[in-house]
C-alpha cells in the first residue's frame, strides 16, 4: 500500500506540476507557481496529522553525529559551489577544481569517518546487501534519465520549437500519464 501511494503520489505530481505551472505561467505569470505550495502544504499538514499514527520513541538512543554532519556539509557545499562555479567560470577554473577536489576529498574522509564510529549518521553495512545496492543503482540511473529528460525537455519545447509555455505544460504530461 506504502509503495503504491508513493507511486501515484509522485505520478500525479509529474503530471499535474507541469501541466498546472503551465497554466499558471501563461495565464498569470511565473511568480504565482510560488504560491501553489502554500496551500498544498497547509493540506499536506493537515492530511498527515489526521492520518499518520505517531510511534513511541525506539528504546536506543542515536547519538547525533556532529562531526560526520559538518564533514557532510563541507562536502555537499564544496560540490554544490563547484558545480555552480564551473557553469560560470569553466570546469577548467583552478577555483572549480579546488572546490571540486575539496568535495571529493570531504566525501572520501566522511566515508572512512562513517565507517568506523559506533552510531554513523550513515550505516555503510546496508549497503553490503547486494539486492539493496543494485535496487539504489537502479533507482538512481532511472530519476538521472527522467529528470534528464524532464528537464530539458520544456526548454526545447518552448525556446526549440517556440511552443506557447501552456501547451508545452500539456505536453510535459503525457510522459507520467
Amino acid at each position: 500500500m506504502a509503495l503504491g501511494a508513493i507511486s501515484i503520489s509522485a505520478s500525479l505530481g509529474i503530471s499535474l506540476g507541469p501541466t498546472v505551472g503551465g497554466l499558471l505561467i501563461g495565464i498569470v505569470g511565473w511568480r504565482l507557481i510560488f504560491l501553489v505550495n502554500v496551500p498544498l502544504g497547509i493540506f499536506a499538514s493537515f492530511i498527515i496529522h489526521r492520518f499518520v499514527p505517531t510511534f513511541p520513541s525506539a528504546s536506543t538512543k542515536q547519538r547525533f553525529d556532529a562531526l560526520g554532519s559538518a564533514i557532510a556539509i563541507i562536502s555537499l557545499l564544496s560540490f554544490s559551489l563547484g558545480m555552480t562555479q564551473g557553469q560560470v567560470e569553466g570546469f577548467t577554473n583552478l577555483k572549480t577544481l579546488a572546490l571540486l577536489a575539496v568535495a571529493a576529498v570531504s566525501l572520501a574522509v566522511f566515508l572512512a569517518f562513517e565507517a568506523r564510529i559506533n552510531q554513523p549518521m550513515l550505516d555503510l553495512k546496508m549497503f553490503h546487501n547486494l539486492e539493496f545496492s543494485i535496487s539504489l543503482l537502479t533507482c538512481l540511473l532511472v530519476f538521472v534519465s527522467i529528470s534528464g529528460v524532464l528537464f530539458i525537455l520544456p526548454f526545447f519545447l518552448e525556446i526549440g520549437l517556440s511552443y506557447p509555455i501552456e501547451r508545452v505544460g500539456f505536453l510535459l504530461a503525457i510522459y507520467p500519464l
